[in-house]
Protein backbone atom coordinates (compact mmCIF):
# COMPACT_ATOMS: atom_id res chain seq x y z
CA UNK A 1 0.00 0.00 0.00
CA UNK A 2 2.76 2.36 0.91
CA UNK A 3 4.71 1.66 -2.28
CA UNK A 4 1.59 2.20 -4.44
CA UNK A 5 0.85 5.61 -2.91
CA UNK A 6 4.49 6.63 -3.24
CA UNK A 7 4.61 5.67 -6.92
CA UNK A 8 1.56 7.87 -7.65
CA UNK A 9 3.05 11.00 -6.03
CA UNK A 10 4.98 12.20 -9.13
CA UNK A 11 1.83 11.99 -11.23
CA UNK A 12 -0.10 14.02 -8.67
CA UNK A 13 2.67 16.63 -8.53
CA UNK A 14 2.76 16.93 -12.32
CA UNK A 15 -1.03 17.35 -12.40
CA UNK A 16 -0.94 20.06 -9.73
CA UNK A 17 1.95 21.86 -11.48
CA UNK A 18 0.01 21.83 -14.74
CA UNK A 19 -3.02 23.39 -13.06
CA UNK A 20 -0.80 26.10 -11.54
CA UNK A 21 0.75 26.90 -14.93
CA UNK A 22 -2.65 27.12 -16.60
CA UNK A 23 -3.94 29.48 -13.91
CA UNK A 24 -0.78 31.63 -14.09
CA UNK A 25 -1.11 31.93 -17.86
CA UNK A 26 -4.72 33.01 -17.50
CA UNK A 27 -3.78 35.67 -14.97
CA UNK A 28 -0.96 37.05 -17.14
CA UNK A 29 -3.23 37.11 -20.16
CA UNK A 30 -5.55 39.46 -18.30
CA UNK A 31 -3.00 41.84 -16.82
CA UNK A 32 -4.42 45.35 -17.32
CA UNK A 33 -2.52 47.59 -19.72
CA UNK A 34 -3.13 51.32 -19.35
CA UNK A 35 -0.45 53.24 -21.20
CA UNK A 36 0.60 56.89 -21.16
CA UNK A 37 -2.48 58.48 -19.62
CA UNK A 38 -1.94 62.18 -19.09
CA UNK A 39 -3.32 62.09 -15.54
CA UNK A 40 -0.88 59.44 -14.35
CA UNK A 41 1.23 56.57 -15.60
CA UNK A 42 0.98 52.83 -15.32
CA UNK A 43 2.90 50.76 -17.82
CA UNK A 44 2.67 47.01 -18.02
CA UNK A 45 6.35 45.93 -18.02
CA UNK A 46 5.44 42.82 -20.03
CA UNK A 47 4.24 44.77 -23.07
CA UNK A 48 6.07 48.12 -23.16
CA UNK A 49 9.10 46.74 -24.96
CA UNK A 50 9.58 48.10 -28.45
CA UNK A 51 12.08 46.84 -31.01
CA UNK A 52 14.21 49.45 -32.74
CA UNK A 53 13.66 48.17 -36.26
CA UNK A 54 12.62 50.80 -38.78
CA UNK A 55 14.34 48.56 -41.32
CA UNK A 56 15.07 44.88 -40.85
CA UNK A 57 18.75 45.61 -41.42
CA UNK A 58 19.00 48.36 -38.80
CA UNK A 59 20.81 47.46 -35.62
CA UNK A 60 18.08 46.32 -33.27
CA UNK A 61 17.65 47.81 -29.87
CA UNK A 62 14.98 47.47 -27.22
CA UNK A 63 13.52 50.79 -26.08
CA UNK A 64 11.08 50.66 -23.20
CA UNK A 65 9.15 53.68 -21.97
CA UNK A 66 11.40 53.98 -18.91
CA UNK A 67 14.55 53.67 -21.01
CA UNK A 68 13.25 56.42 -23.28
CA UNK A 69 12.63 58.67 -20.26
CA UNK A 70 16.10 57.94 -18.88
CA UNK A 71 17.74 58.61 -22.25
CA UNK A 72 15.71 61.79 -22.65
CA UNK A 73 16.69 63.10 -19.23
CA UNK A 74 20.33 62.39 -20.00
CA UNK A 75 20.32 64.26 -23.32
CA UNK A 76 18.40 67.18 -21.77
CA UNK A 77 21.01 67.39 -19.02
CA UNK A 78 23.70 67.60 -21.70
CA UNK A 79 21.86 70.49 -23.35
CA UNK A 80 22.07 72.37 -20.06
CA UNK A 81 25.65 71.43 -19.23
CA UNK A 82 26.99 71.88 -22.76
CA UNK A 83 29.12 69.51 -24.75
CA UNK A 84 31.89 69.18 -27.27
CA UNK A 85 31.28 71.11 -30.46
CA UNK A 86 31.16 69.27 -33.75
CA UNK A 87 34.22 69.46 -35.99
CA UNK A 88 31.98 69.69 -39.03
CA UNK A 89 30.50 73.02 -40.07
CA UNK A 90 31.20 73.73 -43.77
CA UNK A 91 29.94 72.57 -47.13
CA UNK A 92 33.53 71.94 -48.19
CA UNK A 93 33.90 69.38 -45.41
CA UNK A 94 30.84 67.60 -46.76
CA UNK A 95 32.36 67.53 -50.24
CA UNK A 96 35.65 66.26 -48.84
CA UNK A 97 33.70 63.32 -47.40
CA UNK A 98 32.06 62.36 -50.68
CA UNK A 99 28.78 64.23 -50.25
CA UNK A 100 27.05 66.12 -53.03
CA UNK A 101 24.52 68.86 -52.31
CA UNK A 102 21.79 69.52 -54.85
CA UNK A 103 18.31 70.98 -55.12
CA UNK A 104 15.53 68.45 -55.49
CA UNK A 105 13.40 69.76 -58.33
CA UNK A 106 10.48 67.39 -57.77
CA UNK A 107 7.28 69.19 -56.88
CA UNK A 108 7.44 68.99 -53.14
CA UNK A 109 4.38 70.79 -51.84
CA UNK A 110 1.86 68.45 -53.41
CA UNK A 111 2.98 65.49 -51.32
CA UNK A 112 4.62 66.77 -48.17
CA UNK A 113 3.18 70.21 -47.67
CA UNK A 114 -0.18 69.91 -49.41
CA UNK A 115 -1.45 67.18 -47.11
CA UNK A 116 -0.06 68.87 -43.99
CA UNK A 117 -1.34 72.40 -44.40
CA UNK A 118 -2.62 72.61 -40.83
CA UNK A 119 0.64 73.15 -38.95
CA UNK A 120 2.16 75.47 -41.55
CA UNK A 121 -0.91 77.64 -41.85
CA UNK A 122 -1.47 77.94 -38.10
CA UNK A 123 2.21 78.72 -37.45
CA UNK A 124 2.27 81.23 -40.35
CA UNK A 125 5.08 79.43 -42.14
CA UNK A 126 5.32 80.49 -45.78
CA UNK A 127 5.75 77.14 -47.50
CA UNK A 128 6.87 78.53 -50.84
CA UNK A 129 9.97 80.01 -49.19
CA UNK A 130 11.41 76.56 -48.51
CA UNK A 131 14.07 74.83 -50.60
CA UNK A 132 14.17 71.06 -50.87
CA UNK A 133 17.84 70.09 -50.74
CA UNK A 134 19.36 66.64 -51.00
CA UNK A 135 22.69 65.68 -49.46
CA UNK A 136 23.82 62.36 -50.90
CA UNK A 137 26.94 60.39 -50.03
CA UNK A 138 27.50 59.18 -53.59
CA UNK A 139 31.22 59.76 -54.23
CA UNK A 140 34.11 57.54 -53.05
CA UNK A 141 35.95 59.08 -50.12
CA UNK A 142 38.91 58.59 -47.85
CA UNK A 143 39.08 58.13 -44.11
CA UNK A 144 41.72 57.05 -41.64
CA UNK A 145 41.32 53.44 -42.78
CA UNK A 146 41.66 53.87 -46.52
CA UNK A 147 42.28 56.44 -49.24
CA UNK A 148 39.56 55.02 -51.47
CA UNK A 149 36.34 53.90 -49.81
CA UNK A 150 33.27 53.07 -51.88
CA UNK A 151 30.39 55.50 -51.58
CA UNK A 152 27.65 54.42 -49.15
CA UNK A 153 24.58 55.86 -50.88
CA UNK A 154 23.41 57.54 -47.68
CA UNK A 155 20.85 60.25 -48.37
CA UNK A 156 19.39 63.16 -46.40
CA UNK A 157 16.52 64.86 -48.21
CA UNK A 158 15.02 67.84 -46.33
CA UNK A 159 13.34 71.18 -46.76
CA UNK A 160 15.16 74.26 -45.42
CA UNK A 161 13.04 77.36 -44.98
CA UNK A 162 15.03 80.29 -43.62
CA UNK A 163 12.14 82.73 -43.95
CA UNK A 164 9.87 80.31 -42.09
CA UNK A 165 12.65 79.45 -39.59
CA UNK A 166 11.99 75.80 -40.29
CA UNK A 167 13.71 72.52 -41.16
CA UNK A 168 11.40 69.78 -42.44
CA UNK A 169 12.79 66.27 -42.16
CA UNK A 170 11.40 64.05 -44.89
CA UNK A 171 13.57 61.26 -46.29
CA UNK A 172 16.66 60.51 -44.21
CA UNK A 173 18.75 57.35 -44.45
CA UNK A 174 22.16 57.35 -42.84
CA UNK A 175 25.38 56.12 -44.46
CA UNK A 176 25.53 53.73 -41.50
CA UNK A 177 22.38 51.97 -42.69
CA UNK A 178 23.64 51.63 -46.23
CA UNK A 179 27.09 50.53 -45.11
CA UNK A 180 25.55 47.86 -42.89
CA UNK A 181 23.67 46.53 -45.92
CA UNK A 182 26.67 46.59 -48.21
CA UNK A 183 29.04 45.02 -45.73
CA UNK A 184 26.44 42.55 -44.42
CA UNK A 185 27.16 43.57 -40.87
CA UNK A 186 25.29 41.35 -38.45
CA UNK A 187 22.80 42.80 -36.02
CA UNK A 188 23.89 44.28 -32.69
CA UNK A 189 27.15 45.60 -34.13
CA UNK A 190 28.15 49.13 -33.18
CA UNK A 191 28.82 52.07 -35.47
CA UNK A 192 32.51 51.72 -34.60
CA UNK A 193 32.50 48.34 -36.38
CA UNK A 194 31.47 50.16 -39.55
CA UNK A 195 34.13 52.86 -39.27
CA UNK A 196 36.20 51.57 -42.22
CA UNK A 197 33.17 51.89 -44.51
CA UNK A 198 31.62 55.24 -43.56
CA UNK A 199 32.82 58.85 -43.96
CA UNK A 200 33.84 61.00 -41.01
CA UNK A 201 30.79 63.18 -41.59
CA UNK A 202 27.80 60.85 -41.48
CA UNK A 203 25.36 62.08 -38.80
CA UNK A 204 22.08 63.69 -39.81
CA UNK A 205 22.54 66.42 -37.18
CA UNK A 206 25.85 67.51 -38.76
CA UNK A 207 24.66 67.39 -42.35
CA UNK A 208 21.42 69.19 -41.55
CA UNK A 209 23.23 71.92 -39.68
CA UNK A 210 25.78 72.48 -42.44
CA UNK A 211 23.07 72.84 -45.09
CA UNK A 212 20.93 75.01 -42.79
CA UNK A 213 23.84 77.31 -41.95
CA UNK A 214 24.74 77.61 -45.64
CA UNK A 215 21.17 78.52 -46.54
CA UNK A 216 21.13 81.11 -43.75
CA UNK A 217 24.40 82.59 -44.98
CA UNK A 218 23.06 82.90 -48.53
CA UNK A 219 19.96 84.69 -47.25
CA UNK A 220 21.69 87.01 -44.78
CA UNK A 221 20.42 85.28 -41.64
CA UNK A 222 22.02 83.59 -38.64
CA UNK A 223 21.52 79.87 -37.89
CA UNK A 224 20.12 80.86 -34.51
CA UNK A 225 16.82 81.93 -36.16
CA UNK A 226 15.77 78.26 -36.34
CA UNK A 227 12.39 77.87 -34.64
CA UNK A 228 10.69 74.69 -35.90
CA UNK A 229 11.96 71.21 -36.75
CA UNK A 230 9.41 68.87 -38.31
CA UNK A 231 9.85 65.11 -38.62
CA UNK A 232 7.29 63.93 -41.16
CA UNK A 233 6.23 60.36 -41.88
CA UNK A 234 8.15 58.79 -39.00
CA UNK A 235 8.85 55.13 -39.72
CA UNK A 236 11.40 54.24 -37.02
CA UNK A 237 9.62 51.61 -34.97
CA UNK A 238 10.93 52.61 -31.55
CA UNK A 239 10.01 56.28 -32.08
CA UNK A 240 6.53 55.36 -33.27
CA UNK A 241 5.95 53.21 -30.22
CA UNK A 242 7.02 55.95 -27.81
CA UNK A 243 4.72 58.33 -29.70
CA UNK A 244 1.88 55.85 -29.24
CA UNK A 245 2.49 55.47 -25.51
CA UNK A 246 2.76 59.24 -25.08
CA UNK A 247 -0.62 59.55 -26.78
CA UNK A 248 -2.19 57.02 -24.42
CA UNK A 249 -2.13 53.95 -26.66
CA UNK A 250 -0.52 50.56 -26.29
CA UNK A 251 2.71 50.05 -28.24
CA UNK A 252 2.85 47.73 -31.21
CA UNK A 253 4.45 44.42 -30.29
CA UNK A 254 5.70 43.77 -33.81
CA UNK A 255 6.74 45.98 -36.68
CA UNK A 256 3.65 45.39 -38.78
CA UNK A 257 0.93 47.70 -39.97
CA UNK A 258 -2.64 47.37 -38.81
CA UNK A 259 -2.04 46.06 -35.30
CA UNK A 260 -3.98 47.63 -32.48
CA UNK A 261 -5.65 51.01 -32.40
CA UNK A 262 -4.26 53.58 -34.83
CA UNK A 263 -2.70 56.74 -33.48
CA UNK A 264 -5.01 59.51 -34.64
CA UNK A 265 -4.13 63.03 -33.52
CA UNK A 266 -4.94 65.52 -36.26
CA UNK A 267 -3.31 68.94 -35.98
CA UNK A 268 -2.94 70.63 -33.48
CA UNK A 269 -2.17 67.18 -32.14
CA UNK A 270 -0.83 66.54 -28.66
CA UNK A 271 1.70 69.03 -27.31
CA UNK A 272 4.04 68.16 -24.45
CA UNK A 273 6.08 70.57 -22.33
CA UNK A 274 9.54 69.90 -20.82
CA UNK A 275 8.13 69.11 -17.37
CA UNK A 276 6.13 66.12 -18.66
CA UNK A 277 7.18 62.49 -18.80
CA UNK A 278 6.03 62.34 -22.41
CA UNK A 279 8.45 65.12 -23.39
CA UNK A 280 11.37 63.33 -21.75
CA UNK A 281 10.49 60.03 -23.40
CA UNK A 282 10.17 61.60 -26.85
CA UNK A 283 13.56 63.26 -26.37
CA UNK A 284 14.97 59.79 -25.68
CA UNK A 285 13.93 58.48 -29.11
CA UNK A 286 16.31 58.52 -32.10
CA UNK A 287 14.41 61.51 -33.50
CA UNK A 288 14.56 63.45 -30.24
CA UNK A 289 18.26 62.80 -29.80
CA UNK A 290 18.94 63.97 -33.35
CA UNK A 291 17.33 67.34 -32.63
CA UNK A 292 19.23 67.62 -29.35
CA UNK A 293 22.57 66.97 -31.05
CA UNK A 294 21.79 69.49 -33.78
CA UNK A 295 21.62 72.11 -31.02
CA UNK A 296 24.14 70.72 -28.55
CA UNK A 297 27.03 70.19 -30.96
CA UNK A 298 26.51 73.51 -32.74
CA UNK A 299 25.96 75.66 -29.67
CA UNK A 300 28.51 78.23 -30.82
CA UNK A 301 26.28 79.08 -33.78
CA UNK A 302 22.98 78.64 -31.90
CA UNK A 303 23.80 79.86 -28.39
CA UNK A 304 20.27 80.59 -27.18
CA UNK A 305 18.43 77.58 -28.55
CA UNK A 306 16.57 75.05 -26.47
CA UNK A 307 13.52 72.85 -26.99
CA UNK A 308 10.29 74.49 -25.88
CA UNK A 309 7.78 71.74 -26.70
CA UNK A 310 7.19 68.58 -28.71
CA UNK A 311 3.99 67.97 -30.65
CA UNK A 312 2.79 64.55 -31.79
CA UNK A 313 0.30 64.67 -34.64
CA UNK A 314 -0.98 62.68 -37.58
CA UNK A 315 -2.14 63.55 -41.05
CA UNK A 316 -5.86 62.94 -41.15
CA UNK A 317 -6.05 61.37 -44.59
CA UNK A 318 -3.42 58.68 -44.07
CA UNK A 319 -2.51 58.66 -40.38
CA UNK A 320 1.17 59.40 -40.92
CA UNK A 321 3.11 59.80 -37.69
CA UNK A 322 4.57 63.31 -37.42
CA UNK A 323 6.62 65.23 -34.85
CA UNK A 324 7.21 68.94 -34.35
CA UNK A 325 10.03 70.18 -32.12
CA UNK A 326 9.42 73.84 -31.29
CA UNK A 327 12.59 75.66 -30.28
CA UNK A 328 12.88 78.74 -28.11
CA UNK A 329 12.98 82.15 -29.78
CA UNK A 330 16.29 83.98 -30.26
Amino acid sequence: MFSTRHSQSPSILIFVASIVLILASAVLANVPSTFGRHDGFYFNPVTTRANYTSDEELHKRDLTWQQAIDDGQAILAQLVAGGQQSRWSTVQQLKDNGWTISANTEEYSKYYYGKKDGPYDSLHIEQSAGSRIVAEQNIPFKNCHSDNVKETGGKYDNVYNVVGKTIVGTYNYSPVLYASRTQEIVQHKKVTDLAPYIPDVYKLSDVQFIVWADQCRQQGAQPNVLRYIFKHDVVTFSTKNIMRIAAGLEPELEEKQGQGEDLSAAWPGLQFSPDSQQFKALMGTPHGKGVAYLILQHRNEMPTKNIESITVFTTSNDLDYDLLFTLTEQ
